[in-house]
């Protein structure tokens, strides 16, 4: 499945994506794929669990100092 409009694929995860990443995820029906890449072949992503668990408390660290 190609990128689409609201179908993003990253390759890796940076945590300088988040904010683009709260405004693509506040469109409706968008998903970010990521460990994908431009082509949409599977290269997956190091880590994983640890990265997504940071990814959610520095989330809500910026939520909170955002309110």
């Amino acid at each position: 499945m190609p990128e689409q409009h609201n179908i993003e694929y990253k390759q890796s995860l940076h945590y300088d994506y988040l904010k683009w990443i709260y405004g693509f995820a506040n469109a409706q029906g968008s998903k970010i794929y990521i460990g994908i890449d431009e082509n949409g072949k599977v290269v997956g992503v190091e880590n994983c669990k640890a990265r997504m668990s940071d990814l959610i408390t520095k989330s809500k660290k910026r939520a909170k100092s955002e309110h």
